[in-house]
């Protein structure tokens, strides 16, 4: 037996089974012909393709997205860390013209002196 004796013809519209002799599907209409089978299976083929195409560039960008929090994660610990310096900067430089440093050093040798 050849290999086409054994496989069942089915409607590239709804794919219900059809009849060796059928020129339209029994369940839909559908008109069967060899160039309607051929043109189905290449529409097919091309959502197929661009289903596969699409995943991947929702998995490149998901991992995207993946990269760019870890790259933004990196970049702001240096960040806070400038942004402390600079505020701990600002308040010995007014402290230091307001004349308060001088109150701030004596503070501490008033509590270790009771």
């Amino acid at each position: 037996m050849s290999e086409k004796a054994n496989t069942t013809n089915v409607c590239p519209v709804c794919k219900a089974p059809i009849g060796s002799f059928q020129t339209r599907c029994s369940s839909c209409g559908q008109e069967i012909s060899a160039d309607s089978v051929k043109r189905d299976e290449t529409v097919e083929a091309f959502f197929k393709k661009l289903d596969e195409l699409s995943q991947k560039e929702y998995e490149a960008k998901k991992q995207k997205q993946r990269d760019d929090k870890k790259t933004k994660r990196k970049q702001s610990k240096p960040l806070v860390i400038c942004e402390v310096i600079a505020v701990v900067s600002l308040v010995l430089l007014i402290l230091h013209f307001t004349g308060l440093n001088e109150i701030l050093k004596v503070l501490p040798m008033m509590f270790l002196a009771e």
